[in-house]
Order: structure tokens, then sequence, then C-alpha cells
């Protein structure tokens, strides 16, 4: 089984309006503790990065140092509200945080290109891996991807609906992918939601429906009085994603072990380059906390190194499936 790790390598505190008004990119000191772990085990982060983390030196050169060892690979990862060229959707972008999506065609393509063109200038490398802010994506989106060469696109968020997420006040939320795909295909440019024969392939992020809710969780759901949302969980299944958070080391356990299991092609892991730093986002807020998730991942980074995966980037895995088609159409 393939093992991709994610890293949405942003400025600080995005979730916040403070944090976009005056974006800070001091995460990017406390990446190289996280890079040494990956690189003990084999495992080659992507840091699909937007635009701000191009003009921190601190990441440029770390990530440089990356990519001439052959430890990491280099993605785009874009915020309607802050990558060049301006356009001003709503008024007042940085409160909204409007969707990449909800903005004309061209303005999509333009910041694209630009995203594209910068990250590619600045670190010297190509860029063909991308996923887009506020996991938000959907046709006039994967096009420009398509027209720029992108290869790879990793927004896909199986089972999840976001469409109650406004970001435009006046738009539709972002994007339902309740009825998605859960593996890999090349996306139909007309309805992303379904295989087709262009050459951006999808690889959706990894989230899975564990059939009951642990023990615990159920213990502290009764705790906090919340019947009804435990009720949802016994009828529909809770959901896990690849995704640390504090609470669900044991969880990912569980799903890793499934999708093994189940003998899933692949496993792709994320989180944000701001979780890294304590305080930089909502959830990691102190420095015990950080140390915790270091503990949850040497424990989760274990279990896949019993497992033997095979560590991959996205470009590399994208190759892969382009190999796979052509031996079997041979």
């Amino acid at each position: 089984m393939y093992f991709i790790i994610t890293i949405d390598t942003e400025g600080d505190n995005q979730w916040s309006e403070a944090g976009r008004r005056n974006i800070t990119t001091d995460n990017a000191k406390y990446l190289p503790r996280f890079q040494c772990l990956c690189e003990e085990d084999g495992f080659k982060p992507v840091y699909l990065t937007s635009y701000e983390m191009t003009k921190d030196a601190f990441f440029v050169n770390f990530a440089k140092s990356c990519l001439r060892k052959g430890t990491c690979e280099i993605g785009a990862h874009p915020h309607g509200w802050n990558c060049p060229p301006p356009y001003n959707l709503t008024g007042d972008d940085p409160h909204y945080a409007p969707y990449l999506m909800e903005y004309p065609k061209e303005v999509i393509f333009n910041k694209m290109e630009y995203l594209k063109n910068i990250l590619e200038n600045t670190f010297e490398t190509q860029v063909v891996s991308h996923r887009s802010g506020r996991w938000a994506f959907n046709e006039d989106h994967a096009k420009a991807l398509d027209s720029l060469r992108f290869k790879v696109d990793c927004s896909v968020t199986p089972y999840i609906s976001w469409a109650k997420q406004l970001g435009n006040p006046n738009g539709h939320g972002g994007t339902d992918y309740t009825g998605f795909p859960l593996e890999p295909y090349f996306v139909d440019l007309d309805d992303i939601s379904k295989p087709g024969d262009s050459r951006l392939l999808e690889i959706p992020m990894t989230i899975r429906k564990n059939r009951l809710p642990t023990m615990e969780c159920f213990y502290n759901g009764l705790k906090r009085g919340e019947i009804k949302t435990l009720g949802k969980i016994l009828l529909n299944g809770q959901m896990t994603w690849f995704r640390p958070d504090k609470t669900n080391a044991r969880e990912i356990l569980h799903l890793i072990k499934r999708h093994e299991d189940a003998g899933g092609e692949y496993l792709m892991f994320m989180l944000h380059s701001s979780e890294f730093m304590p305080g930089g986002n909502p959830v990691f807020v102190s420095a015990d906390d950080i140390e915790r998730l270091f503990v949850d991942l040497n424990m989760i980074f274990e279990s896949l190194r019993q497992m033997d995966v095979k560590p991959v980037t996205c470009s590399e895995y994208y190759k892969t499936v382009k190999d796979n088609i052509q031996r079997a159409g041979a």
C-alpha cells in the first residue's frame, strides 16, 4: 500500500479573520522537526504551498534543501483572498474567506497560473500537485488546473459536504462531496464527481466511516449529553480522517488496519503547517498539545512501518497509476 503525506503549507492561523488580515508565517520554523521524523522513516511530505510561504526565507531555504535531498515535493495550495493577482470578490475577502471556485473563471485561472509560476521559480522545481483552499473544488477550477498542466488534485473529501460552510455570503457554500468516489480517478472536467478522460488525477483524502463509535467516544458523549449526536453516529457511522486532532489517534490506527484489510491502494495523511506551531491553529494551542501530537505521530508512523507501506509523493503516485494503466492496456 502506498502512503502519501500532504501538508497544507500556509500562513499562521488562517482559520481566523485576524490571521487572514495580517498574514504571518512563523509556523515555517516548526516544520523541520516534522521533516526529520518523516526522513527517519523514509517518508516524503508534499508541501502544498500557499503564496505567502514563497516570501518566507526560512521556508524557502528549508524546502529547497529537502528538494535537493529528494525528501519532499512542493505543490500548490491557493487561497482566493490573498493569492495574486488581487481581485476583491466580496468587498472584504479577508473577512469572508471566499472559496477560489467562487471567483470568475478567468480570475481562477490567473491566480492558479501566478501561483504555479512563482512556486516553480522560487523553489526551482516543477509543480504538478494541488489542493484547493478550504477543500472547495468545481469544474472551473479543474479546467484551470488541466490547462496549466497540473497532474494531481487532492481536494476531494469523501462523505463530507461543505455546502453549509459559506465563503462568499451571496454564494452557495462549499462543495458537497457525499457522492464522490473514494479511490483515485481521472477527472471528468464537466462533472468532477465522475471519472473521465482528462489528464488530471484526483486522489481523494483518506476518510472512512467507522461502523460504531469507540467506547471512549460514546462515554464522553454521554457525559456531555450529546444523545442526538451519538444516535446519528450509531445509525450512520463516525467519520475518521487520516488527520490527527489530539483525540483520534486510536481511531486512525483502526482506519489504517481496516484500510489494509480491505486491500486499499493508498493512504493519504494531512495536516496544516500551522498545526505544528503552538497557537498557530485552533486545535494545538499549547506546547503540550504539540508534544501530544508528536506522540501520536510516532505511534501512527510505527504502525505504518510495521505494514511496510511504500512512501510516495503525489507526482510519484501519479506515475504509478499511469504505469499501471499502460500495463493493463498492453
